[in-house]
């Protein structure tokens, strides 16, 4: 690391793992305070689990101070202790730079909070705070101050317990905000009391054009004071709502202020509840509804479906395997609507067997269909072999995923598509029951794609016998950076053979091996040097 950083001159993003800090030296800081263009700094990667870490990311972001141009800074899943407070606030304090602070899943105690806000007082050049599910207490947090003081542009304080008087702050900031544009309020527990609160702030605001509070019980009480609120502020374009359990869903009501701003309709965990069609025809062609959520126990029929795509801008459907479809075919709605979908998530929809050659159509003809999740959905061979068709002809799908499907023999003329060079860049095949013979297969029409990048085939069951062929795909493959053996029969022989071969492999960044039958030897890692690939070899 030493020797890395001597000509800092030449990198502008550093990713900090466990294994650089055990020996990060005092010598190794002072060359990194040299580096004129560093820009982020990620420590997302590494864990707390030793107490070496706790002292040096304090003594880390202490030394940021000096980096001139650090844009980013991401923490992730850390539990930052007192010094890291103190190195955070000189850093927030003294920065000149900084504009986007990412701090997800982190902990962050109501002490440290309120050092953390005394820093961001004077973050003048700060744009976007990511607190995601990060702040233990919100009584620690002044969104009043923060809001005046700090420029921000995009503000996340989801998942964090926000109380009566906190949303109340929040109000204030937002009516003294001249910079916030987007604003995440995710499961925050907001009942009626707390957007009685907010709603001062919200009505009035002349900034805010995005706002997402997913995951918040809408009672009959919070539909009206939210129907008040977007009755008066037509500055909020852009809204992405769930209706969970419970929650009333008479807000999609016809003429409710809401309906021609939703983006992302979550509609779940609705107990058996049935959508009636004059809550959702207002969705017509007209409407900005991007993505659609149908999930969890939820009662709409096929025609109730077909209503809510009928907008013209509907781009991604999710359906759960717990809905509850009240319908027999989905064949129409299929080849009718799905054409102008991007990205369909059917994982496990048993219902799907029917409508697998609309499935085959949208993949022919849409001209939009980058994304489709089919996995966990029942299908064995023959329907394999139909969606093998639709992808020989796809136009412009790049993620495939059929895993936990029992295809079997099905894999053959998947392999076969593979061979014809399609748009493909990802496709999961894992724990679909393809042993070695069709494993082969796959490897050998791998061979002749440039075009797939990950390919995924965890859980079944490969052994020795169709390793030599995957050591000639991986050679032979230019755009393969990403490959899942893991939870598979590979053995030691099966190691032996497959290892010296990624020597050769020049695009290959990540090779899985976990989880197979075989004892790695420092002998074996050793014919493994090649620069820029990850290779996980842990065993259970």
């Amino acid at each position: 690391f030493y020797n890395v950083v001597k000509k800092p001159s030449y990198w502008a993003n550093l990713d900090v793992g466990n294994g650089i800090f055990k020996n990060l030296t005092s010598e190794a800081l002072d060359l990194l305070e040299k580096g004129p263009h560093l820009e982020t700094i990620d420590f997302s990667q590494f864990t707390s689990d030793e107490d070496w870490i706790e002292e040096s990311i304090g003594r880390f972001l202490l030394r940021s101070v000096k980096f001139q141009k650090l844009r980013q800074l991401i923490v992730k899943d850390y539990c930052f202790q007192d010094v890291d407070a103190v190195s955070l606030y000189s850093l927030l304090e003294n920065t000149q730079s900084l504009q986007q602070l990412i701090l997800p899943d982190c902990y962050i105690s109501e002490g440290i909070s309120s050092s953390l806000l005394q820093g961001l007082s004077s973050a003048k050049t700060l744009r976007v705070l990511d607190l995601n599910q990060s702040v233990s207490s919100s009584e620690g947090l002044d969104f009043k101050q923060l809001l005046r003081s700090c420029p921000l542009e995009t503000l996340n304080i989801s998942h964090i317990t926000l109380k009566p008087k906190q949303c109340t702050e929040l109000a204030s900031g937002l009516l003294e905000t001249k910079t916030l544009t987007t604003l995440f309020l995710r499961s925050c527990w907001l009942d009626n009391e707390k957007w009685t609160q907010l709603k001062p702030g919200l009505k009035e605001n002349e900034t805010i054009t995005k706002l997402d509070f997913r995951e918040n019980y809408i009672s009959d009480e919070t539909k009206f004071t939210l129907l008040d609120i977007f009755k008066h502020n037509t500055i909020i374009k852009q809204v992405k709502l769930s209706l969970m359990a419970g929650s009333s869903l008479t807000i999609l009501d016809q003429n409710s202020p809401l309906v021609d701003r939703i983006t992302s309709l979550e509609l779940c965990d609705s107990e058996g509840q049935e959508v009636e069609e004059a809550q959702v025809d207002q969705f017509g062609p007209q409407s900005h509804l991007k993505k659609l959520t149908l999930t969890d126990r939820l009662e709409l029929s096929v025609e109730i479906c077909a209503l809510l795509l009928n907008s013209a801008h509907v781009r991604c459907l999710c359906m759960s395997k717990n809905y509850r479809a009240v319908g027999i075919d989905f064949a129409p709605l299929v080849k009718r609507f799905f054409r102008q979908l991007e990205k369909i998530s059917m994982a496990g929809f048993k219902k799907l067997k029917g409508s697998i050659d609309g499935f085959v159509s949208v993949m022919k003809e849409g001209e939009n269909l980058l994304e489709l999740d089919l996995s966990d959905c029942g299908f064995r061979n023959g329907h394999a072999r139909k969606l093998a068709e639709g992808l020989i002809n796809s136009k412009k799908l790049r993620n495939l995923n059929l895993s936990s499907n029992n295809i079997g023999k099905g894999i053959e003329p998947i392999a076969k598509a593979l061979m014809l060079d399609c748009p493909l860049r990802r496709i999961n095949l894992a724990h679909c029951q393809i042993d070695d013979i069709r494993a082969n297969l796959l490897f050998e029409g791998l061979g002749w794609n440039s075009n797939l990048e990950t390919l995924d085939l965890s859980g079944n069951s490969l052994s020795r016998d169709s390793m030599e062929e995957c050591a000639k795909m991986i050679n032979q493959n230019k755009g393969m950076t990403h490959l899942n053996l893991s939870e598979n029969s590979i053995d030691d022989d099966g190691i032996r053979i497959l290892l010296p071969q990624i020597r050769k492999a020049s695009a290959l960044r990540y090779l899985n091996l976990r989880g197979n039958d075989y004892e790695v030897t420092a002998e074996d890692l050793k014919a493994v040097e090649v620069k820029n690939l990850k290779l996980d070899v842990l065993k259970y």
